[in-house]
């Protein structure tokens, strides 16, 4: 459930409890919402188009007067790629505030979301699209692209609430090409949703790809020892590794620094390095040991054997037992 209040001169004017918005669909179809706020100094239109495990969500506001709109969420984990078509916005959330301006980006990683404040100035007109995903979506990206989102998708399991991005990104043309083309669904009929669901990690690829990267320090002796270190614990840690933050305060570092100089020391990001040694450890414990798949997904730190044997069929191109048969 949703519900605004909004306020006019700090004096609450209205509220208004919408019960199904902002979900996902669970009769196996598409299904559409709208949703209208109309009072005397506000004019809201949100729009919904929902599947099983995304939700495209279009919302258009006008504002007779300064306000600001208090949104309340029932405490849900996804991520929402943000963009604003139209107007400006002052965004507080969890005391940090943000400004949303025409042609920026950026995306939403959200654990246990409750609150929101958007402030709009006296006739401004306001249009943004989101494009949110549910945690189960969230979770095969981060098992199919480990380097780009399971850093992320760790630190909302922990119940961290956050923007990908320190700064909104503008949207280059490339990603205003690829959220304009997700109006030509309708012509697909039946593969409606799979034209849609592609799109969605077109637009999040192209968002990432132009996400600015960290400055990197210089290689002093000081700093390649701190990134020895860090590897050394994702070596002997794999089983329930530390989160980046952890990672670097252990070594003395901040996580831009680990970051930028472990992937410039090892040719990979910290979770991809992770990533890459759980399963150079599958691998021998395949072909040296007679353990069964499910013992083997146990022992490189894999909760769900079908989350391991996913993942190493995306590294080795086969599943763990053809892998076996091929090498034995």
């Amino acid at each position: 459930m949703i519900r605004y209040e909004l306020s006019v001169h700090e004096h609450a004017d209205v509220c208004h409890d919408l019960s199904d918005a902002i979900r996902f669909s669970t009769s196996g179809e598409a299904e559409r919402r709208l949703w209208c706020v109309d009072n005397r100094y506000f004019s809201g239109r949100f729009r919904e188009l929902r599947y099983a495990d995304f939700n495209i969500v279009q919302s258009r506001i006008r504002s007779a007067d300064d306000c600001c709109l208090k949104t309340t969420h029932d405490g849900a984990n996804f991520l929402s790629l943000g963009v604003v078509l139209k107007g400006r916005v002052h965004f507080l959330q969890d005391r940090q505030a943000y400004e949303w301006a025409a042609s920026d980006a950026n995306v939403l990683v959200a654990a246990d979301y409750r609150d929101e404040f958007n402030y709009f100035r006296c006739g401004e007109d306001f249009e943004m699209l989101n494009l949110v995903l549910s945690e189960t979506y969230f979770r095969r990206l981060a098992e199919a692209y480990p380097s780009l989102f399971e850093p992320a998708y760790g630190r909302m399991l922990r119940g961290e609430t956050f923007f990908l991005a320190q700064h909104n990104v503008p949207v280059s043309p490339l990603l205003s090409q690829a959220l304009a083309s997700l109006g030509t669904a309708a012509l697909l009929g039946d593969c409606r949703e799979m034209y849609l669901a592609s799109k969605i990690q077109e637009c999040l690829a192209l968002f990432m790809g132009d996400c600015p990267s960290e400055d990197v320090p210089s290689e002093t002796p000081a700093v390649m020892d701190k990134m020895m270190h860090a590897r050394h614990i994702l070596e002997t840690e794999y089983l329930a590794p530390p989160s980046l933050h952890a990672l670097a305060l252990r070594v003395g570092t901040n996580e831009c620094t680990l970051k930028g100089m472990f992937k410039k020391m090892f040719g990979q990001t910290v979770f991809g390095y992770l990533f890459d040694y759980r399963m150079r450890l599958a691998a021998r414990l395949l072909l040296d040991t007679e353990k069964s798949v499910a013992e083997v997904a146990a022992l490189t730190g894999y909760e769900h054997t079908s989350h391991f044997c996913a993942a190493f069929r995306r590294k080795h191109g086969v599943t763990p037992l053809e892998f076996r048969r091929r090498r034995g």
